[in-house]
């Protein structure tokens, strides 16, 4: 008969180890949400923690959370449809994030509909 699990004897120590830490390091301090902080919130934080920057844990912003801004998607998916359709990328900068999507749908369909 086959044996398809071995035994976990070997494995046991008869004592423990020594090159292994007893006590983990802190952890560090948590990111800052995904979604863009409110105000009010944004300077309670900076009162408790002295103000500095901190990282955040995504560069890309969710859809439609600011539609003052592009985000990190809407920026690449711009630069690929320029490429394809052989049109002029717009500047991302004067862009609302609303119509940054206008220009990928209307890209997106032109390579659609292209033979």
């Amino acid at each position: 008969m086959w044996q398809w699990a071995g035994s976990f004897a070997d494995l046991l120590l008869d004592e423990a180890r020594t090159d292994c830490p007893m006590h983990l390091p802190s952890a560090p301090l948590p990111t800052l949400p995904w979604r863009p902080v409110p105000p009010a919130e944004r300077r309670r934080m900076a009162r408790l923690e002295g103000g500095g920057p901190r990282p955040r844990h995504c560069s890309a912003r969710e859809a439609g959370t600011c539609p003052t801004e592009v985000d990190q998607k809407q920026t690449n998916a711009i630069a690929t449809l320029a490429r394809l359709t052989h049109s002029r990328a717009p500047a991302t900068e004067e862009l609302s994030w609303v119509t940054a999507n206008a220009w990928i749908v209307a890209r997106w369909e032109q390579y659609m509909r292209a033979p």
